[in-house]
Order: structure tokens, then sequence, then C-alpha cells
């Protein structure tokens, strides 16, 4: 059953809302001791959502098998196959804000799908909006040609 959040007309016109979310566990294969970054964010919101009684309202997406499958296609747009190749290996040059673990690249993959999935629908029309509760690895790194996959 499709959910759908009421719009500031008075709940005349409703959209059905997209709401996509991480596997946190894949997050927490991202996790550094001693780094600001917590894969716990992603739980926080969510519960934070639910609590709130807002997660009832929206219309949960899966990733599109369609999108899965393109996924070396996508990350290709935006990276170098040895960039992406250094990411997946856990090989990347060290950098002072940039740290990586043996499951940062399927962190990075899994944000960027999820993304990209929600577009998609939104783009078939599908969904009228969206929210993507991710949380991609490299967000806030400073040295952009050294950025993770997003």
């Amino acid at each position: 059953m499709t959910q759908y959040l009421n719009q500031s007309d008075g709940g005349n016109n409703r959209y059905p809302v997209g709401f996509i979310c991480i596997n946190n566990e894949l997050q927490k294969l991202h996790n550094y001791p001693n780094v600001y970054e917590c894969a716990n964010r992603v739980t926080s919101v969510y519960n934070f959502l639910e609590n709130k009684y807002l997660l009832a309202k929206l219309n949960s997406v899966l990733i599109t098998p369609n999108i899965r499958n393109q996924l070396d296609e996508l990350l290709l747009t935006t990276h170098s196959v040895d960039h992406v190749f250094n990411v997946k290996n856990n090989s990347l040059p060290k950098q002072p804000d940039i740290y990586t673990t043996p499951g940062t690249y399927n962190a990075a993959t899994e944000a960027v799908l999820c993304a990209v999935s929600l577009t998609d629908y939104l783009c078939r029309d599908e969904v009228k909006s969206g929210f993507a509760l991710i949380r991609p690895p490299g967000k806030d790194t400073h040295a952009l040609t050294y950025s993770l996959i997003y």
C-alpha cells in the first residue's frame, strides 16, 4: 500500500513520497576508530523519523535491479578506472582527511545506488518527491581529486 504525505494545501492533493535508506550494516563497514564520521548517524536519523511517526507516511522504495546492473557504468561517469580499483581494493593514496577500510567500497557504492534509484523513481514519476537517507563515505573530504565514490 502506498503511503502519502499531506502537502500544505489542506490535504486535498496527496503526493507519494519515496523513501530509501542505506542498509546501516553496510555503513558500519566504513567505520574507522577515532574519526568523526560515524556509521550510527544513519541509525540516529532513522530512529528519529520513526519516533516522530514520519516513516509511516513515507513510501519505501527499493534499489532498482536495472540500476544495480549499471553500477560500473555509473561509477565510470565520474571516476577513472584506476580510482574505482583503488577504492575497491582499499589502496587509495593516504590523505589527511580521507580514510578507507575494507568495507568502504561497498558502503560508498550502496549510497550511490540508493541516490540513483530514488532519482530513477522520480524520473519515472512513480513518486513525486523523495528522501534518501544515505551517508556516503568521503562526503566530507576536502581533497576532491581523491574523493571516494559518489
